[in-house]
């Protein structure tokens, strides 16, 4: 495991098909390449929900406030975009 940079709780919004949102609590730790979130603080060997890779295709969007049953939380986007080569056709 590498250094960790920081770590914190923070809120996971997200969107269903039919148009319903919905928040979940989730523990980001953030590596020196690496993003990675659980449902609960780490301990020991937990593998995470999922684990992202930071490079130089990786961005960062500030989409300002969102409000959510009535509790308003600060929002950005984390875009992973491929080259195209990546794609499978």
């Amino acid at each position: 495991m590498s250094k960790v940079i920081y770590e914190g709780w923070m809120v996971r919004y997200g969107r269903r098909k039919i148009g319903r949102s919905f928040i979940h609590m989730r523990y980001f730790v953030l590596e020196t390449r690496v993003l990675a979130y659980y449902k609960r603080k780490p301990q020991d060997n937990m593998v995470p929900i999922k684990t992202l890779l930071i490079d130089g295709n990786c961005r960062v969007e500030d989409r300002g406030l969102k409000m959510h049953h009535g509790h308003v939380s600060d929002a950005c986007l984390l875009i992973l975009s491929r080259p195209r080569s990546e794609f499978a056709i």
